[in-house]
């Protein structure tokens, strides 16, 4: 259900935004890395057939995923 994704997307949002990624617990070190895994984590028990989050940054052209093996 999308709105389902929609909403809990929007929820991990909230918890970012406008926030020093520092700060934020868990991102203490906010790498593209981390950050993928850290959105990864927080929507996994709310979404459980998610698979891989990506995160990117487009003006340097950077991209980071995160998925389980």
């Amino acid at each position: 259900d999308f709105a389902t994704v929609r909403a809990e997307c929007a929820e991990a949002k909230k918890a970012l935004d406008h926030q020093f990624l520092n700060d934020v617990e868990g991102l203490e070190n906010p790498t593209l890395e981390r950050l993928a895994e850290w959105i990864y984590m927080r929507l996994k028990p709310k979404l459980p057939q998610l698979v891989r989050v990506e995160v990117e940054r487009p003006t340097l052209h950077e991209m980071a995923a995160f998925y389980e093996t």
